[in-house]
């Protein structure tokens, strides 16, 4: 909480800031008592929750994962062409109802103090899972890639119901490799991924 509230003090300027958390209990509390105290210090600072996380249907309030980048980025772009903090919070909303993700692993997180062992079997997949190591939703066969990535297309095409209406609007894709693929597996990906009819 500190270190949070130190950061917004220190950084915020006359136009305010905006801040990015990831959907997770503890950064909510965190970030969302620093970010009251700032203001009640009268510092001109909103917040947003990013929920991304697309991989439990119907969840009330979804995790954040990578595409919290894609918001950083976005609206780090529109606060460089001076829009207002009111406007950088409407931006951030549009991002927010925009974006999907969802992760795959063929290991588990393995956290510095934790002992488990992979809790993924040998010729599977974890679907669905957290970047703080939560286990995912299902647990599927590696099957090959292009079978993986249709699942995972289809699974992130789901929530836009009318896809065949908004064709014509452009997409952008985030392939998110936190170290575990080497370049050469995350261009295979990128290749298959590029073959999907959505894309």
């Amino acid at each position: 909480y500190d270190a949070v509230l130190s950061a917004i003090l220190h950084v915020t300027g006359k136009a305010g800031s905006f801040v990015v958390v990831k959907a997770y209990t503890g950064d909510c509390l965190i970030f969302g008592l620093a970010v009251e105290k700032a203001k009640s210090l009268g510092v001109k600072v909103e917040m947003i929750i990013f929920s991304d996380d697309i991989s439990i249907p119907d969840h009330p309030r979804p995790r954040g994962l990578a595409g919290t980048i894609l918001m950083h980025k976005i609206l780090g772009y529109y606060a460089q062409q001076k829009k207002s903090l009111e406007e950088i919070k409407k931006i951030a909303h549009l991002v927010m109802e925009s974006t999907r993700t969802i992760g795959v692993s063929l290991t588990s997180c393995r956290l510095p103090t934790s002992t488990n062992e992979n809790r993924v079997p040998p010729g599977k997949a974890e679907l669905g899972l957290g970047i703080h190591g939560e286990p995912g939703v299902e647990v599927i066969d590696t099957q090959n890639v292009n079978e993986i990535i249709d699942l995972m297309v289809k699974k992130l095409t789901t929530p836009f119901p009318n896809k065949k209406d908004e064709s014509h609007l452009p997409i952008a894709i985030l392939i998110n490799n936190l170290g575990g693929n080497s370049n050469l597996e995350m261009g295979i990906v990128c290749s298959s991924l590029l073959k999907n009819s959505f894309v």
